[in-house]
């Protein structure tokens, strides 16, 4: 996860994910929702969610 954040510019919130134990299997099961419960702002998300649905 940490290097997939990192290529999108989004590395200081690898700490959020890493407090959640979330791994890129992981993630590419959540929806906005789920990111928005570990505190990802709306731009951030959208730009995680699109970058998995490519």
């Amino acid at each position: 996860v940490n290097g997939f954040l990192l290529s999108l510019g989004l590395e200081k919130y690898c700490i959020n994910f890493q407090a959640e134990e979330i791994d890129m299997s992981t993630l590419k099961q959540m929806g906005d929702n789920d990111l928005k419960s570990i505190g990802i702002p709306m731009g951030p998300r959208k730009k995680i969610l699109l970058t998995l649905q490519a």
